[in-house]
C-alpha cells in the first residue's frame, strides 16, 4: 500500500527501496513542516546521536530517491499542519487513489530562518533543557526542604521519563 507521513519521526535515511522492492510498500507521501520543531529538535538530535529508530524526516525530509519522489517540501506550520482540513483531499488522493495532489495556497517554498537554525542547533537546545533541571533539583535541594524536595522531584522526573 500507500504511506502518507505527516510530522514523521522517521529517520531520513529510511531504508524506502527495500520496503518497495518486496512489495511492502508501493509509494511514500512525506508532508514536511515548515516549522515542526517537535521534529527538527528532539528526533533530530537522536538522530545526530546515531539512533536508527528516530529521525528528523518530518522536519528534513527523506534522503532516498523513493522516499523524495513525492515528497511535500513545505507544508506551513508546526508539527500538526498536515493535519489540517485544506489537506485532507490531498492526504485522501494519495491513500486511496494513489494521485499526488497538493492545494496550490496551502504549500511554502521554504522554512523560517529561525526554525532551521534551532534544528541545527538541537544540541544546543538539549543542552538548556537538561541544565534547566539541573538547576530546579539544585535549588529545590537547597531550599527549606531540602533533600525531601529533591527526592520528590527526582521521583518525578523517573515518572516522566518512563512515560516517554
Amino acid at each position: 500500500g500507500r504511506v502518507a507521513f505527516a510530522g514523521s519521526v522517521v529517520p531520513r535515511d529510511y531504508d524506502w527501496r527495500s520496503r518497495i522492492d518486496n512489495g511492502q510498500v508501493k509509494a511514500v507521501r512525506n508532508y514536511v513542516g515548515s516549522a515542526d520543531l517537535v521534529v527538527g529538535i528532539f528526533p533530530c538530535f537522536l538522530e545526530l546521536c546515531g539512533s536508527r529508530e528516530l529521525g528528523s524526516a518530518g522536519f528534513n525530509g527523506f534522503t532516498q530517491q523513493e522516499g523524495k519522489d513525492l515528497e511535500v517540501k513545505y507544508i506551513p506550520g508546526d508539527h500538526w499542519c498536515a493535519i489540517n482540513p485544506r489537506n485532507f483531499g490531498s492526504i485522501i488522493d494519495f491513500l486511496l487513489r494513489g494521485v499526488a495532489t497538493l492545494a496550490s495556497e496551502y504549500y511554502t517554498n521554504s522554512q523560517p530562518t529561525w526554525a532551521v537554525l534551532l534544528s541545527r542547533l538541537c544540541w544546543l537546545v538539549w543542552i538548556v533543557i537538561v541544565l534547566g533541571v539541573l538547576v530546579v533539583g539544585w535549588w529545590l535541594g537547597t531550599g527549606p526542604w531540602g533533600w525531601a524536595a529533591l527526592a520528590v522531584y527526582i521521583g518525578l522526573l523517573l515518572v516522566i521519563l518512563r512515560t516517554v
